[in-house]
């Protein structure tokens, strides 16, 4: 993003609170006071920020979600097919480890966060 924002000589200002919610809420809350046109933002997760996400699009200001959408319906969202993706993932477990295979033919599945190797 950076990138193209010298492309097209767009200022951008990076925040990075590290994954923490309140650091991220008191980033937010700066920003919506600063006014910008538009907020790009990664949540950590699907509801600890959903109400403060309404608040920019009540002052004007557009905000893009990355690879998360959570429970406040925003201008843009830019990320995955977690049901595609999902729909892949079981298909490759299948023709890995179903019928026609010699191996057990059990699937274990563990809920958690993500984790991008």
């Amino acid at each position: 993003m950076k990138k193209e924002a010298e492309r097209y000589d767009i200022k951008i200002t990076i925040q990075d609170p590290n994954w923490s919610t309140n650091a991220m809420s008191q980033g937010m809350n700066a920003l919506i006071a600063e006014g910008p046109d538009v907020i790009v933002t990664q949540n950590p997760d699907t509801r600890s920020l959903a109400r403060l996400m309404m608040e920019p699009n009540r002052t004007g200001i557009a905000v893009t979600k990355i690879n998360m959408q959570d429970a406040v319906q925003n201008d843009a969202f830019v990320g995955l097919d977690h049901i595609a993706m999902g729909h892949e993932i079981a298909d490759l477990a299948i023709e890995k480890c179903g019928a026609g295979t010699d191996i057990s033919h059990k699937i274990s599945i563990v809920q958690g966060p993500s984790l991008v190797v």
